[in-house]
């Protein structure tokens, strides 16, 4: 058994599959939207962790600009009110 991805209306759901149930689903979800679909698909879901810790990093240099040229973060983010006036 291996982890990987089922497609089932093109929905994809992970969970546990044989290897061969893996490769059918990736053919038949290529034969129903096109392989540039498909190879949209996989480089977003194999991205998506790597964007989400870009995104954490320039919020975090974002923090430390704004505390080092002593602008209050809390406060702009509050008066535009960003992420219900706190920052994760």
């Amino acid at each position: 058994m291996l982890l990987g991805y089922s497609i089932h209306g093109g929905k994809i759901d992970t969970r546990r599959v044989r290897m061969e149930e893996m490769i059918e689903a990736v053919a038949q979800f290529i034969g129903q939207v096109g392989f540039p679909v498909f190879v949209a698909v996989y480089v977003l879901v194999r991205l998506e962790p790597t964007i989400n810790k870009l995104n954490d990093t320039v919020r975090i240099l974002t923090i430390i600009t704004a505390k080092q040229s002593g602008i209050d973060y809390d406060a702009i983010l509050r008066e535009y009110g960003l992420n219900g006036g706190k920052y994760k």
